[in-house]
């Protein structure tokens, strides 16, 4: 077991955790935006009320999140992985049959359980464990998989819901995840390598390292109004992030050409993976703040583009919603590629689970927040220019963050 390089089983690894990154990122969540309006008509609800759902499925994940690291330390990762992949296959199947928005709003707590099984939670911490090097390219290219399955099955979706009704768009969701995930979680993945007779990529390369750097050094803690910052960055950017479910409601809200809105979608996820992908390769290059720094203001032009939006704005709606998807490489990746650059990997696989409880809350109030601000407000202009200032904010606590992380260092160095 001394070959710390790349083999086969680290790239099944990869493979099986962006089909995962796929199915409960890019299908269950960025999907659900499409389900909003048919779910209000058929059960005779405002549009603020049926977002609501979307809202619990991240609350009930943000709650359970902070024990699953705990969970799949102690219970094989398959077990863990494979119940969520079943349970979140259930509940798709579920929502096809409900009848009352109580019932709504209980599937949806349920779903949130399933998916912090095998979403992007477990799948960091997996990456954590695998790979001492280029993590933040390999958490790029996995993340950046939630968006390449919104851009495509965000159309496909809305397709079915148009032709067949949004409880076929059900079934066949939970049929593709089924046949997707759950052969990955049975015969792919473990949480550790050395399972399977490998090391982490780069293993011999950190060990030398580790010494050197900040959350790795024993001697050496970062106080703890840092990791305060970081749970408001955090909260901030998944605050912003929030807009996506609500999309595809704006679109038609405007009104932009018929069938536009699902084409938007689908744009905010191409930006998601183009921006995912990028900033992966550019934290290994420059780092996790300056990265950060320049999607968020990329997104910011982008809120600005969507907050101006008119009937006729067909093509620029999609240039804004482009642009706007390098939020995300902000909010998923962003805090993780952070917290592993400030603490190393064997304090952030115990810190990161609890910081995206936060980063789970931010999101499901933001949705939740946006969509009774347009039943209250008539429009969705207002919210995104909020959004859009958000991003400035989050821009000055990442400076905040470097100043602090200097001045602990050279308290540290002149002890």
């Amino acid at each position: 077991m001394e070959r710390d390089s790349i083999t086969f089983r680290h790239a099944l690894l990869v493979f099986a955790c962006c089909i995962f990154s796929a199915g409960a990122v890019g299908i269950t969540g960025n999907c659900m935006g499409q389900y909003v309006t048919p779910l209000a008509q058929a059960l005779d609800k405002p549009v603020g009320t049926i977002t609501v759902f979307i809202t619990l499925i991240s609350l009930s994940t943000a709650f359970v999140a902070p024990f699953i690291s705990k969970v799949m330390a102690k219970v094989h990762v398959r077990l863990v992985m494979s119940f969520g992949v079943i349970l979140n296959c259930l509940c798709l199947c579920a929502f096809a049959f409900v009848r009352s928005v109580s019932l709504l709003y209980t599937v949806a707590i349920v779903l949130g359980i399933a998916n912090v099984c095998f979403n992007l939670i477990p799948v960091t911490l997996l990456l954590n464990n695998w790979f001492y090097k280029n993590i933040g390219t390999f958490t790029g290219i996995v993340a950046s998989m939630s968006g390449v399955a919104g851009a495509v099955f965000n159309p496909v979706i809305a397709g079915m819901i148009n032709t067949h009704g949004y409880k076929y768009a059900f079934f066949m969701s939970a049929l593709i995840i089924c046949a997707s995930c759950l052969p990955c979680a049975l015969f792919l993945v473990r949480y550790h390598p050395q399972e399977f007779g490998v090391l982490p990529y780069g293993f011999n390369e950190f060990q030398n390292i580790a010494p050197k750097r900040t959350g790795e050094d024993k001697s050496f803690k970062l106080p703890f109004y840092i990791l305060f910052f970081i749970i408001l960055y955090v909260v901030i950017q998944n605050g912003i992030a929030g807009l996506n479910p609500s999309i595809a409601a704006m679109a038609n809200s405007i009104p932009l050409k018929a069938g536009l809105s699902a084409t938007m979608v689908s744009a905010a996820m191409i930006g998601n993976v183009g921006s995912k992908l990028v900033f992966g390769v550019l934290v290994d290059k420059i780092g996790a703040k300056l990265s950060i720094t320049a999607m968020n203001a990329i997104a910011f032009f982008g809120l600005l583009i969507l907050s101006a939006l008119n009937p006729g704005s067909n093509w620029i709606a999609l240039f804004g919603c482009l642009i706007y998807g390098c939020v995300f490489a902000c909010s998923a990746n962003g805090a993780a590629m952070l917290m592993r650059e400030l603490y190393g990997p064997t304090q952030f696989a115990s810190l990161y689970p609890t910081v995206t409880t936060f980063a789970t809350i931010a999101y499901a109030g933001s949705v939740a927040i946006i969509g009774f601000a347009y039943d209250l407000l008539g429009t969705y202009s207002i919210p995104v220019l909020v959004l859009a200032g958000l991003c400035i904010v989050d821009v000055g606590i990442l400076f905040i963050i470097q100043i602090a992380e200097k001045v602990a260092k050279k308290k540290a160095n002149a002890l």
